[in-house]
């Protein structure tokens, strides 16, 4: 049986997209998977990686050399030269075939280690020269540096496969790559949840994730304000590192009786919970970020799986799907009245509509779907 390393400087118990990689993988390949943390899965041998996290001394150091353009040392001069002794020594003791590599940040250690005939499989979570362009730090310092990784590093990949094909179209236009695979974050296919016939006169909906400023949720309490009686929404949201946002946010919503907050549920129930509600609500100010404007997020599916209709603006990726299988509404701008206009004009039969929409894409968009073009590029790569 062949073996494959899958590699990723995370935490694999929390990394829902690594997760569903090392499953499909061990279907098929002996894997040993690497990470800050062991994977919940059987059946797979695990190599520890430290949280490779600078201390303030070393942090002062790779911001001297990143203003001298000296990369390498960048990544070297920290604990990755310890790994790198103690992930060779290992693999001294496992004969490895191929290896998957989460994001760029693990290709430099990747490639001083595995010999030629080893194929490398890049799984690419973003586009990652602009993950924070939004930060003004992090483009004075980091950004040429992600830049040099990807420019000196993909030569030697093998396979490439990203999260939506917005983000792999702009990696083979800046990088002249030739072809990048897409494998979209889609959970399981959901059997317990049906449709949710809405009650007659009320319309509810839902928005779930961070409570993250630049995102701006509020958008969402101002079209509140423009509805009728018959809609209601509620917040399940957790506070992300800016927790006095999501304080601010019930202030702002205080005066409307239709917009509740919500104790967070576990991910694993997310689905399950929001099954009962009618639409699917995501609208966020992402003008800031490549990413963000590009972004397929964990909710979509969610709102998917759980048959809802949609109401979603500031995602180019959700846009196009919503409009391709109709789904619900999708707007290119946050446009509150525009916005606003167009849920008034929905009804119970318009919305049972949409929600057949979902049940149906259900299948197409699932993780039974979507690891099983993962498989196939990793068996081609290797094959």
């Amino acid at each position: 049986m062949e073996t494959i390393l899958v590699i990723s400087f995370s935490y694999l118990d929390k990394d829902a997209r690594v997760t569903r990689q090392i499953q499909t993988l061990k279907k098929k390949y002996h894997v040993i998977a690497a990470g800050y943390s062991a994977p919940n899965s059987d059946e797979v041998d695990f190599f520890h990686i430290e949280d490779l996290a600078r201390s303030f001394f070393t942090k002062v150091r790779a911001i001297f050399f990143l203003i001298f353009k000296r990369y390498e040392r960048v990544y070297w001069d920290s604990k990755c030269r310890i790994l790198k002794r103690r992930l060779k020594s290992y693999l001294k003791d496992h004969h490895i075939d191929a290896v998957v590599v989460n994001d760029p940040s693990p290709l430099p250690l990747i490639t001083s280690l595995v010999q030629d005939h080893i194929k490398i499989i890049l799984d690419l979570h973003e586009y990652s020269p602009r993950q924070h362009e939004h930060s003004l730090t992090w483009r004075l310092f980091i950004q040429n540096y992600v830049m040099y990784q990807c420019q000196t590093y993909f030569k030697k990949v093998d396979c490439f496969m990203t999260v939506c094909q917005s983000i792999a179209d702009e990696y083979k236009r800046v990088f002249s790559l030739e072809n990048v695979g897409v494998v979209m974050n889609a959970p399981a296919y959901s059997l317990d949840c049906q449709i949710v016939v809405p009650t007659e006169n009320r319309i509810r909906m839902i928005h779930h994730g961070a409570a993250m400023r630049k995102r701006k949720l509020e958008k969402m309490i101002d079209v509140m304000n423009l509805l009728d009686e018959r809609f209601s929404l509620d917040f399940m949201l957790i506070p992300s590192y800016d927790p006095g946002y999501l304080e601010w946010l019930k202030e702002y919503a205080k005066d409307n009786k239709a917009v509740n907050f919500i104790e967070p549920c576990a991910v694993s129930e997310i689905t399950s919970k929001i099954n009962q509600y009618d639409i699917g609500f995501c609208l966020f100010e992402s003008d800031y970020n490549f990413n963000l404007q590009h972004c397929l997020p964990n909710k979509f599916f969610d709102f998917l799986q759980a048959r809802l209709c949609f109401c979603v603006s500031g995602s180019v990726e959700m846009n196009s799907l919503i409009k391709q299988y109709d789904l619900g509404l999708s707007f290119d701008t946050l446009n509150i009245d525009v916005i606003a206009k167009q849920l008034l004009k929905l009804d119970s039969e318009k919305i049972i509509s949409f929600k057949n929409n979902s049940d149906a894409v259900a299948k197409q968009l699932c993780a039974e779907v979507e690891q099983e073009k993962f498989l196939n590029l990793v068996n081609t790569c290797i094959n």
